[in-house]
């Protein structure tokens, strides 16, 4: 439900929202389809990915730098 509500807002402004985009990484010549899914990609271009935690941690920094 955060996805839809947080999408609406970029939407409302004219933006193209994909929710759930799954970003293809071409890595040496190989191609790895659907390594990872974002929650918002905002015009192609931002990457918003939702936390729902009281604190982010090194787990949550990890994954936001792998971005």
């Amino acid at each position: 439900m955060y996805r839809r509500i947080l999408a609406h807002e970029p939407r409302g402004r004219g933006c193209f929202v994909e929710e759930e985009k799954a970003i293809a990484i071409v890595y040496k010549g190989v191609c790895y389809p659907d390594p990872f899914r974002v929650d918002l990609l905002v015009d192609r271009k931002l990457l918003v990915e939702i936390k729902c935690v009281a604190q982010l941690g090194p787990k949550e920094f990890k994954q936001l730098r792998t971005y």
